[in-house]
């Protein structure tokens, strides 16, 4: 309720008084900060999305019978064979290095790191 008598300009009471209103500037300069925080956290989630949904393509195309592929994004997923390419050469891109960077940190740290990155020399990156 503060928050919404805040925007509307009124003084919100408080303990011990009332909060003083927020100038126009102040919450202009509040607003910004929120709309700047979501839309950093948006980039970041669509950012670790695509480079997962990448992941998973190269993981089912490589299941995927031969001359399937283009039957079964349409069916499984709703992606074109462009859609599809554009992801998995996303991760291959920047997927792999993040992969890599973040499996050396977990080996320097003692954790385990999976069979499949090791494989690929992916924990000494």
């Amino acid at each position: 309720m503060s928050e919404e008598m805040q925007e509307q300009g009124m003084a919100v009471p408080m303990a011990g008084g009332t909060m003083p209103k927020e100038s126009d500037e102040e919450r202009l300069t509040r607003l910004a900060g929120e709309i700047n925080a979501i839309k950093e956290q948006t980039r970041a989630t669509v950012r670790n999305a695509t480079l997962e949904i990448g992941r998973r393509l190269i993981q089912a195309k490589a299941a995927v019978p031969h001359g399937s592929w283009a039957y079964w994004l349409k069916t499984s997923v709703d992606y074109s064979e462009r859609t599809a390419q554009m992801l998995m050469s996303t991760y291959e891109r920047f997927g792999n290095t993040q992969q890599r960077r973040v499996n050396a940190k977990n080996k320097r740290r003692g954790y385990l790191v999976p069979m499949e990155m090791q494989a690929k020399g992916g924990d000494d990156r």
